[in-house]
Order: structure tokens, then C-alpha cells, then sequence
């Protein structure tokens, strides 16, 4: 029985207990894309390395980015609290390593139906804040198959984006 605003992605492998939180400025690896190093930084390494790799971001600590930076921050403390692991995302740095377009939000979902993705995506439209969660899904997706690539530094924390390549080819 399918629930509305489901998604039907399966993450397998070891890592089942991975979840993703979506700009959450943690990294896979350590907590370094956290309070401390936020507060410390207006633009970080992560963020410039994007940038020369034509994925354009804004800072954490940028005026327009600093609320949802602050609540990201308060979301994944409970989400590691349950033990769970954090990848750092960008959706349409995503899907522009995959050849998408990065806004037209109707051909996006369609995309992700060619894909194969199930749930309510088949069913009605899409927000652009749930293609984005979609987006996120996928690159996690990406990531436990080991098809991405970390974009920063130990220090600093990585934002995870997928290897670049053309949506067409991807087996998920």
C-alpha cells in the first residue's frame, strides 16, 4: 500500500541506518560542517571548491542562508543523536552532474519517472522543495553505491555530489 509523499528509493547495503538531511553541513565522514566551524567561517573550503567546479553555492554563514544554517544545524544534532549518519547535499549541484535541468521542475519529475522512482511522484505534482528532497535521495543513493565524489576537505567537512555523467546511464 503506497502512502501519499512516499518514495520508493531503496538504500541498500550496510548502511541502512544512513539518512539524509538535505543541507544539513555535516559530512559523512565527521562533524566538521557544524556549529563551531559555521560560526568560524563565512565561506569555506567546501564552498570555494564547489564554486571552481561550476557548482554554485551559497555559504552557510551567507545573510540569506544563516536562519536555515542555524535550523539544519539544531535538525541534525537530534538526527545524530539517533545515531544516524549525515551526508552534506546540493540538489541541483546534483542534478547538474547529471545533466538535468536544474529547475524546470516538471522535467525533473518526469526525469525521475524515466528513472524508474516510484511513490507520489507518479501520482501528482511535485513542489520544488520535494524535488529537491527527491534530488537528495537520489544522491544518496549515488553515494552507497560509491558513484559520487567528496567536494571539501577533513577539516572543513564535504558536500557529496555525484560523479559526473548523464542521468540516462545511471543503475540504480
Amino acid at each position: 500500500m503506497e502512502k501519499q509523499g512516499y518514495l520508493h528509493l531503496p538504500l541498500t547495503r550496510k548502511q541502512t541506518n544512513l539518512r539524509l538531511f538535505t543541507n544539513s553541513f555535516t559530512n559523512p565522514h565527521c562533524d566538521r560542517r557544524s556549529p563551531q566551524s559555521a560560526d568560524q567561517r563565512r565561506y569555506e573550503k567546501a564552498d570555494k571548491e564547489m564554486h571552481k567546479n561550476g557548482y554554485p553555492v551559497l555559504p552557510p554563514r551567507f545573510p540569506a542562508m544563516e536562519k536555515l544554517t542555524l535550523r539544519a544545524i539544531e535538525i541534525t544534532k537530534e538526527i545524530i543523536k539517533e545515531g544516524f549518519d549525515i551526508i552534506e547535499v546540493h540538489p541541483a549541484s546534483t542534478r547538474k552532474a547529471l545533466k538535468m535541468p536544474t529547475k524546470d521542475w516538471q522535467k525533473i519529475q518526469q526525469i525521475f519517472i524515466s528513472m524508474g522512482l516510484e511513490g507520489a511522484l507518479k501520482t501528482r505534482t511535485l513542489t520544488p522543495h520535494e524535488t529537491d528532497a527527491v534530488t537528495a535521495v537520489l544522491t544518496a543513493r549515488l553515494y552507497l553505491k560509491g558513484k559520487t565524489e567528496l567536494i571539501g576537505d577533513d577539516k572543513e567537512g564535504y558536500i557529496v555530489v555525484p560523479t559526473k555523467s548523464d542521468w540516462r546511464t545511471l543503475q540504480l
